[in-house]
């Protein structure tokens, strides 16, 4: 491949993340692509996470292209279903699985691609955002990172859990018990995804239990009344300013 000097050279516009990414760059780039040659971009994720916090990812940029040429770009990469298809082709894989930190892009190929997925929460994705998922977000194991590679994957799966109790009512989860938070988030999520998700009140039943949510980081903007459980609203949609 050669890389073509601008707009009027380029055979086919291939996009993918660099924080060197600057509108010259873009704009013959947009020009190609109203020229009709084809687009392809390595991935479409909207941010990427740094020690600084969430910044902008491929995703972005291709957001800002899709916006000014009106077309859509053929997607390499996560989340559609090819690069892993072919992952598992080279390699022969039997059962393959796929570990990510993130919801939308790593999870959402997983079920793309069919195959069994494991969600690590040292990335983008996290409790809030795991217990709300849509139905083609969710994973199949649920683990805070990597070592669980190493644990049986029966106690990975969202389900009962034997230190954990919880109860739905009237968009409500209660949650009782103590011990692992992950625990606890595997079995809210088991009762939560069975009533069909979205936005949920959690309420803590005891000591254990509302440790287990601030482990989690389910108790911001709690609001606790006298005779009541700590409780907070747990919902899908992102705040203005807050990326999700």
């Amino acid at each position: 491949l050669t890389l073509a000097g601008g707009a009027d050279d380029a055979e086919a516009v291939v996009q993918g993340h660099s924080p060197k990414t600057a509108w010259p760059r873009l704009a013959e780039a947009c020009l190609a692509i109203r020229r009709g040659v084809p687009w392809l971009a390595t991935n479409l994720d909207a941010t990427l996470p740094t020690e600084r916090g969430e910044l902008p990812g491929n995703g972005s940029m291709v957001a800002a292209l899709r916006t000014a040429t009106g077309a859509e770009p053929e997607v390499a990469g996560k989340p559609g279903p090819s690069l892993l298809a072919e992952a598992i082709r080279r390699t022969a894989a039997t059962t393959p699985l796929m570990v990510g930190d993130r919801l939308d892009s790593d999870i959402a190929a997983a079920h793309a691609a069919g195959i069994p997925s494991l969600l690590v929460l040292t990335g983008v994705s996290d409790a809030h955002d795991v217990l709300t998922a849509p139905a083609d977000h969710r994973p199949d194991f649920l683990a805070p990172d990597l070592r669980a590679l190493f644990v049986d994957s029966a106690e990975l799966r969202p389900g009962a859990q034997p230190d954990w109790q919880v109860t739905s009512a009237d968009g409500e989860l209660l949650l009782a018990g103590t011990g692992d938070p992950h625990a606890a988030l595997r079995a809210m999520c088991a009762v939560h995804w069975a009533t069909g998700g979205g936005t949920v009140r959690v309420a803590a039943a005891g000591d254990g239990a509302a440790a287990a949510l601030e482990a989690l980081g389910l108790t911001a903007d709690v609001a606790a009344t006298a005779g009541s459980s700590p409780s907070v609203t747990v919902d899908p949609t992102p705040q203005p300013g807050v990326s999700r």
